[in-house]
């Protein structure tokens, strides 16, 4: 018998798998995933069409892209140099515009790549496979940003395309560059996108919350505006102040300042110090952050995640409760014993039962908006997240009397209450739209993200009964912030030993001048998340939206026609011998017709009556047989 020679592995079977095998897996699934839901591609198209908009509004004559460019006064005036729709420059321009609306899905995009297993209930499944960390964060950080330059290079796409169509005026049209499409991204998109990639999507591994990463974008433009006036206060020069700018369009503006008109149409921006100092100054910072956030991060210790303000929270609940049953046990305690807990089995009686009532009218309806707005309500107070908003509100405020004790070439201004307000009132327009945009992306989708929207389709409530609990739930939120904002005021002027208060200049520049304002927003936000079956879409058109209509008088054709300007009223002035006098009936006015203007009905019968285009909400039956959960309950 012949003994066979010992086998020896093949070096095939002796080579150990590629440790990246794993990464190229998620990259791979997820990327299929985002062709099946088409978000990355409607995102796209929707790109490519501003883009071929903006160069159709630039260089186009064909039908009322004329009349655009008058209205938006972009016409040369005759004897004037005719401004090329492609130059270097303005095509710069029209990426700094769109800058933040790309930011934006970048941050929602980084954010729910980060969160989606918590969200999901599927972490304790996912780390207990042989996935390493590295490798799941790799693999989530590298499809997110494939997906996001996929999605901005449709703006880019659409202006390329749109400059080479036949029926452009060539007097608009200069020689082609691809340098021209290259540098936005180089300089701006493609940076932005890491930056505010690494920082949302850091955010997201440490709170596991989708709204976070929006939160912290918020941040970074409040710190922003901190910053800016700090160096403001202390003289410091535009270079620093363009510096510490996040989104980088002021470092370009910054570089072409003294160009003339001539080099504006034919030279490419140069990469000027001001520029890559500023994006390298954010890329080490949120890679610092990233880092941090990765040394926090464990498979092992999935639920020890640094969340001290949540514990902090849970800890004053369970005291809170405590102290409720042993106050309830005190009231309880001399209660007597009920006669029939002696008696034997047989022989005790049970108590009968109570009728019930059930009331189907207008009261009742009330009443379910009214409990599904404290419901609402009390979920937002309670997440950590949201009590940001409140921190940061009151930090502006502390901010803000810094601002009052010396301001205007280190002259001290008097804390007068009308000061005051108008501060507050400027910061809330500069943070708060966004703020609403989130958190109405966040009420309209939570049942979706907890998997019970079909639960909540089948109840034989109706429809507007939701919207309206989640957008007083949103009134009572903004009421709340805008009520601790007058307190901060109050103590602003307390510290700076102004003891005149004002209440009624409080009262009705914030307490109704802006809440109004606000809750404009929030409808409209709300309606937007309402109408789109995208939630991160739907936060894109929502921003734009409210950013086009608080641009205001900067806008042309707003100046000419302001019941196109959703939201608008005539600016409230304040004096100390007839207070808002005549300005505020003009802006009460102008509040009672918005309600009523086209804009506005528009988005609320949209709201409303869309909800109730679907079938009998009270036949549950009918809900489920057809499939159609209601949209206003996502």
């Amino acid at each position: 018998m012949t003994p066979h020679p010992p086998t020896t592995p093949s070096h095939s079977s002796s080579t150990a798998p590629s440790p990246w095998q794993p990464v190229w897996e998620i990259i791979r699934f997820e990327l299929q995933e985002s062709l099946r839901n088409r978000f990355s591609l409607i995102a796209f198209g929707v790109f490519f069409i501003v883009g071929l908009l903006v160069i159709h509004a630039l260089a186009s004559d064909l039908l009322f892209f004329p009349a655009i460019r008058t209205a938006m006064g972009m016409t040369s005036r005759p004897g004037e140099l005719v401004p090329y729709a492609n130059a270097p420059v303005r095509i710069m321009r029209v990426f700094g515009v769109a800058n933040l609306f790309l930011i934006i899905l970048t941050v929602g995009i980084f954010t729910e790549r980060a969160t989606k297993d918590f969200a999901s209930n599927m972490d304790a499944l996912l780390f207990t496979t042989p996935l390493k960390e590295w490798q799941f964060g790799a693999g989530r950080w590298i499809v997110s940003l494939v997906i996001s330059v996929f999605i901005s290079l449709g703006l880019g796409l659409g202006l390329l395309v749109g400059q080479a169509l036949p029926w452009m005026n060539s007097a608009y049209i200069g020689a082609f560059s691809l340098l021209t499409y290259l540098q936005p991204y180089l300089y701006l998109i493609v940076p932005n996108i890491i930056i505010f990639g690494l920082l949302s999507f850091g955010l997201g591994l440490l709170t596991r919350r989708p709204l976070a990463g929006y939160l912290g974008l918020v941040a970074v433009l409040l710190l922003q505006v901190v910053l800016e006036a700090l160096l403001g206060l202390f003289k410091a020069g535009r270079f620093l102040n363009v510096l510490i700018n996040p989104l980088g369009s002021s470092a370009i503006e910054y570089t072409v300042q003294f160009w003339t008109k001539v080099e504006q149409n034919t030279l490419n921006v140069p990469f000027a110090p001001v520029i890559w100092l500023s994006r390298l100054l954010y890329l080490a910072l949120s890679v610092a952050f990233m880092v941090w956030v990765w040394r926090q991060f464990s498979f092992s210790s999935r639920n020890a995640a640094p969340q001290r303000l949540e514990q902090l929270l849970i800890w004053a609940e369970r005291r809170l409760m405590v102290w409720r049953q042993r106050s309830s046990g005190a009231e309880t305690a001399p209660t007597a014993q009920p006669p029939t807990a002696g008696m034997p089995p047989a022989e005790a009686t049970l108590p009968i039962a109570p009728t019930a009532h059930l009331h189907h009218g207008l009261g009742a309806q009330l009443g379910q908006v009214w409990r599904i707005a404290l419901l609402e309500l009390k979920r937002l107070i309670g997440n950590p997240l949201v009590l940001t908003i409140l921190a940061i509100s009151i930090t502006a405020t502390g901010f803000l009397m810094v601002l009052v004790l010396s301001s205007g070439g280190g002259m001290p201004v008097l804390p007068v209450t009308e000061v005051v307000v108008d501060g507050l009132s400027l910061l809330l327009r500069f943070v708060a739209p966004l703020l609403i945009v989130f958190l109405a992306g966040d009420l309209v989708w939570r049942e979706r993200e907890v998997k019970i929207d079909s639960l909540i389709g089948a109840l034989p409530t109706r429809s507007w009964i939701f919207v309206g609990g989640k957008l007083l739930a949103m009134g009572l939120l903004l009421l709340l912030t805008l009520g601790l904002l007058m307190v901060g005021g109050l103590v602003a002027q307390t510290v700076n030993a102004y003891t005149h208060y004002n209440l009624g200049v409080y009262g009705i520049g914030l307490l109704t001048i802006a809440l109004v304002d606000l809750l404009l927003i929030a409808v409209l936000a709300i309606v937007i998340q309402v109408l789109v079956n995208q939630k991160f879409l739907g936060y894109f058109l929502s921003a734009a939206l409210v950013m086009v209509f608080l641009a205001g008088d900067t806008v042309p054709l707003f100046r000419n026609a302001r019941l196109l300007q959703y939201g608008f009223r005539p600016q409230a002035y304040y004096s100390d011998i007839s207070g808002y006098g005549s300005s505020w009936s003009q802006c009460a006015g102008s509040r009672g017709t918005g309600w009523r203007s086209p804009c506005s009905c528009s988005a609320l019968q949209f709201c409303f009556g869309y909800a109730e285009s679907i079938p009998n909400p009270n036949n549950a039956g009918a809900l489920l047989d057809n499939g159609l959960p209601d949209p206003c309950r996502r």
